[in-house]
């Protein structure tokens, strides 16, 4: 027996320091066994996998030959020529402006994914496992695992456009697939990297930016891999990004376990908050919650355009002054103008290249449109949403909803005068300074119908959830949705489609366009200051 006090007597162990705790995989595999019978089981998700599958297979067979003839076409043929001969001034190759839009649009995604993990659980599975000691990284690897396989799946799908181009065949029905599943789980290793070293995406996102340009400027030089030799070197590539991949997944498992339990607690409560949003078709609180939070100035504005106004009559001030807020608000959020540009690109690369249709020109021109006055239009939705600043200025309701109307019609002026850039060029060249004066004063007349499009979006009223269900083929929906779902686009048509037609050479701009467009943008910007009225 050791003598009482001896501090050389053995400690004796405690249950916790003999105790082997599980781990994250161990925790999965009891629930699972304690609720094997409240799932569905295996074949349900079997069937479901060949349901989604059957339906892209379906999808794909039937837009296949439609996409081949509006991607494929040769440049100088009769389609797409339009009103303005020459049209196209660049001869983008069709084929590289897909690989270009696709490269934009992941770069403006991966700030959303980012925000939602891209690791995450679910918030009843972050109740239960995260409070229990263990390791974390078996816990997320099933997690991983799904994610890389939907990134793959949806990587494979967005290969078969550029496939579409290439000129179809066996090889290239598998090349392109393959290189845009492993450039898609690249992308998404990435992200993983980001959220276990608590890093921002920017460094990813201007690669992709870089990538997207460099496609453009490959689709003016160069022409689409569509020969053997060229499918065969794009397989070659695809190899090297699946090796890249596989590497980037091994290292992406090792590190699971250093997440942080914080950081997957802020992602639930983000996921949890967009799967209701979703829910309420409330897309502006989407927004919100995927958006990053606005940077902070390093000094106070010195609110220069505000102090100007001050010396004005008192609605002129007032408009000044809230613009001024508008444009604090924007320049805080870098990810607009790059949304912006997004849009730009949209708009334009149809517009520059020979093989595309003038049809498929304008619908483009009005996606684009959109896309960018989503941007500006988050002064509206922030007014939408917090209502008090706007009420607490001394003036008319309608004055206020005219100030938010200022920056978006700046902005979108400058993005229209872009858009029609190879419009006025075609002009230019042919020295026809009459329409070319035309479609400058169009650009400059279009940005004020972009800014009302802008405010009825944002203003737009929600469903009365309160009020009984409408039966519908669609579900059970509240009245008021499809009013609330087709606000904004409406405007688009409304106050876009003419200078849609000129720019994507269906029209001749002349001055009774000139006019209808001038009559058009009154009456959008009327719809914007007039909808919700209630909400002001």
């Amino acid at each position: 027996m050791t003598p009482l006090g001896d501090r050389t007597a053995p400690v004796l162990s405690t249950e916790l320091e003999t105790t082997i705790f599980p781990d994250g995989a161990a925790l999965r595999r009891w629930v699972r066994r304690r609720t094997r019978r409240h799932l569905h089981g295996v074949w349900a998700l079997v069937g479901d996998v060949y349901s989604i599958l059957l339906t892209l297979i379906v999808v794909v067979t039937i837009l296949a030959p439609y996409l081949r003839r509006m991607v494929v076409t040769p440049p100088g043929s009769a389609v797409g020529a339009g009103a303005l001969g020459g049209f196209a001034t660049v001869g983008l190759d069709p084929g590289w402006g897909l690989l270009a839009l696709l490269m934009l649009l992941v770069a403006v995604g991966v700030g959303s994914l980012g925000r939602l993990g891209p690791l995450f659980l679910r918030p009843h599975e972050a109740a239960w496992w995260l409070p229990m000691p263990g390791d974390r990284g078996s816990l997320l690897v099933p997690v991983a695992r799904v994610e890389y396989l939907i990134a793959a799946t949806v990587g494979a799908t967005a290969g078969v456009l550029p496939a579409v181009a290439a000129g179809g065949g066996w090889l290239a029905a598998i090349a392109w697939p393959a290189l845009m599943s492993a450039a898609t789980c690249l992308v998404l290793s990435e992200l993983i990297k980001a959220q276990i070293l608590d890093r921002d995406v920017e460094p990813l996102r201007r690669r992709l930016i870089v990538a997207g340009a460099a496609a453009c400027l490959a689709g003016v030089v160069l022409a689409f891999p569509r020969s053997l030799l060229g499918n065969t070197a794009v397989a070659l590539l695809a190899g090297v990004l699946a090796f890249l991949a596989v590497l980037g997944w091994r290292r992406a498992r090792g590190s699971l376990g250093q997440v942080h339990d914080a950081a997957l607690l802020a992602v639930v409560a983000r996921s949890f908050g967009a799967h209701v949003s979703l829910l309420s078709l409330d897309t502006r609180a989407l927004g919100r919650l995927l958006s990053p939070d606005p940077t902070r100035p390093a000094d106070p504005s010195s609110l220069r355009a505000a102090r100007i106004g001050s010396r004005l009559p008192r609605p002129l001030g007032v408009l000044i002054a809230v613009a001024q807020a508008d444009w604090i608000l924007l320049c805080r959020q870098r990810r607009r103008l790059l949304q912006m540009g997004v849009g730009l690109a949209i708009a334009m690369l149809p517009l520059l290249s020979g093989a595309v249709g003038a049809p498929l020109r304008a619908v483009g021109y009005l996606i684009g449109g959109w896309i960018a006055t989503l941007a500006v239009a988050e002064p509206a939705r922030q007014a939408w949403f917090d209502g008090g600043p706007d009420a607490s200025w001394p003036v008319a309701p309608w004055v206020v909803r005219a100030g938010h109307l200022l920056v978006p019609a700046v902005l979108m002026s400058a993005w229209s005068l872009l858009s029609l850039a190879p419009a006025m060029a075609a002009l230019g060249a042919a020295a026809a300074w009459n329409g070319l004066a035309i479609v400058v004063a169009l650009a400059l007349v279009s940005g004020w119908a972009w800014a009302g499009v802008a405010l009825r979006s944002g203003y737009r009223e929600m469903p009365d959830f309160a009020a009984g269900l409408i039966a519908s083929p669609m579900g059970s929906l509240p009245p008021g949705v499809l009013q609330m779902l087709t606000q904004g686009p409406d405007a688009v048509v409304v106050g876009a489609l003419t200078v849609a037609l000129v720019a994507s050479g269906i029209a001749v701009p002349t001055t009774m366009l000139l006019g209808i467009q001038s009559a058009a943008g009154a009456v959008v910007v009327m719809w914007g200051v007039r909808t919700n009225r209630r909400a002001s």
